[in-house]
């Protein structure tokens, strides 16, 4: 059976970081699941009933609750951004979903 083991220096910021996410992986992975798979079909009927009630809701408020709902997810979850990710690696982040915007965009 293969082992690992992991050292990190807690007195360390960023090994602080990296021991935060490690200790949180199943969580995130538990929340994305949960965002991929259960989340759009609840929006959309979130969606569905709204307009049922006849309530008249635009598109920007439509995106409003299912970013909503995604952040509940992480919360029941426990997963909160400032205690997963420090800022460096937060505009990491902001940086690949631009680029990725860009690129896509450019095809």
């Amino acid at each position: 059976m293969a082992k690992a083991t992991l050292e990190f220096d807690l007195s360390n910021p960023d090994d602080k970081d990296q021991h935060n996410q490690m200790m949180h992986a199943s969580d995130m992975a538990c929340a994305l699941w949960e965002i991929v798979y259960n989340s759009r079909k609840r929006a959309l009927n979130d969606l569905y009933s709204l307009q049922d009630r006849g309530e008249n809701i635009s598109a920007g408020d439509a995106i409003e609750m299912y970013a909503d709902r995604i952040l509940g997810i992480l919360e029941d979850h426990g997963l909160h951004q400032h205690f997963l990710m420090n800022e460096a690696q937060a505009q990491t982040c902001v940086r690949v979903s631009i680029d990725h915007t860009v690129n896509t965009n450019t095809k």
